[in-house]
């Protein structure tokens, strides 16, 4: 009888689904769609699904995804204004294959 209330309990406790917070920065489109895409796969597997959206890049307009649901947390000025320059950004895939030309960038995003 106790085998059969432990095999009971073992089984009973692999269908309950879990609650999972998927915190994603929004930084670019690519990992916002992304963890967005976990986030509805997880939610169609029958888990409940939170995604804590923290605003960073401003020009970043979608949240990635349908069907988890969301808290969306405002940035700051500051982090505004370091995405807002998206000049320096975009550099990054035009400047010098040597790998010490993008260290000026990071000192720059460090400041």
């Amino acid at each position: 009888m106790i085998t059969k209330f432990l095999i009971f309990s073992a089984l009973f406790s692999l269908i309950l689904p879990y609650k999972v917070l998927i915190f994603c920065p929004k930084s670019s489109h690519s990992h916002v769609n992304f963890l967005g895409s976990i986030g509805d796969i997880l939610v169609k597997g029958g888990h409940d699904v939170t995604m804590l959206l923290a605003e960073a890049n401003p020009h970043i307009n979608t949240n990635g995804a349908k069907l988890a649901k969301l808290h969306i947390v405002p940035g700051t000025k500051d982090i505004s204004d370091t995405f807002s320059n998206i000049s320096s950004i975009s550099d990054v895939w035009v400047t010098s294959k040597h790998p010490t030309s993008h260290m000026g960038i990071i000192k720059k995003r460090m400041q």
